[in-house]
Order: C-alpha cells, then sequence, then structure tokens
C-alpha cells in the first residue's frame, strides 16, 4: 500500500526536468492529470520526452520519441520510441532498474534517478546529434 500523496506529482516533474528547457530548448506541449494517471510531454525540435507515471501501476512510463510527428503511444514503433531503461541498458547495463521506479514508501528520489539518468546519458539525443 502506497504510502504517500502524488498531488504535487507534475510540479515536482517540472522541478526535476527543467533542465530540458533551460539547457536544451525544450517546451512542456502536454500536461494532463487523470484519476490514477500523471502525462507531461516535452518537445523540441526533434525529440519529444513523454513522462508518465500510472499510479494504480505505481510505474513510470518514461520514453523519448524521436520525431515530433511519430504517432505515440505506439507499441510497435521501438525505432524511433526508446524508454528510459532502454538508455540506461545502452550505458549501464549493470544498473538496478528498481531505483527508476516508485515504491510503496516514495516516488521522488526515482523521479530525481530519472532526471540525472537523462542529463547524464541523453545529452546527444536530447541535441538530436545521435540516437539510439
Amino acid at each position: 500500500m502506497r504510502k504517500y500523496s502524488v498531488v504535487d506529482f507534475l510540479e515536482k516533474v517540472k522541478s526535476a526536468f527543467a533542465f530540458l528547457i533551460a539547457e536544451y530548448g525544450f517546451e512542456i506541449v502536454k500536461e494532463e492529470e487523470y484519476d490514477f494517471d500523471y502525462i507531461i510531454e516535452y518537445r523540441n525540435n526533434e525529440i519529444r520526452i513523454s513522462l508518465d507515471y500510472d499510479v494504480k501501476d505505481n510505474f513510470f512510463y518514461f520514453e523519448i520519441i524521436r520525431g515530433v510527428d511519430t504517432k505515440f503511444p505506439n507499441d510497435k514503433d521501438r525505432v524511433n520510441i526508446k524508454s528510459f531503461i532502454d538508455l540506461i541498458n545502452k550505458y549501464e547495463p549493470s544498473f538496478n532498474i528498481d531505483l527508476i521506479q516508485p515504491d510503496d514508501s516514495q516516488y521522488q528520489k526515482a523521479l530525481e534517478y530519472n532526471s540525472i539518468i537523462l542529463k547524464k546519458y541523453g545529452n546527444g539525443i536530447l541535441r538530436g546529434i545521435e540516437w539510439f
């Protein structure tokens, strides 16, 4: 049973991922809040970052999407849509993936880990000069 509130989730995301706007010229193009789901999407000229927290599953579905016109969601397009887990596996395959997912006691630490991972390994991708 979850022991924390997610009411301020979107604000926490904006804070953790503020570097996307400040350093890479992204803008927020979608911000949605449902009973059991929170979605925020960032976009620049080449790349979209979709940050989806499914509260029922207690799982972060964080995706990197190449192309502003790429259909998303789209489970079949594994060429242009990559998860943060794909990014981690590319550079640090032994990383404990559980660290980037919420658990029953917290989500903020996992959110920060995701932000750190994207900053650490995503520079070329966020600038549109490389892909997986």
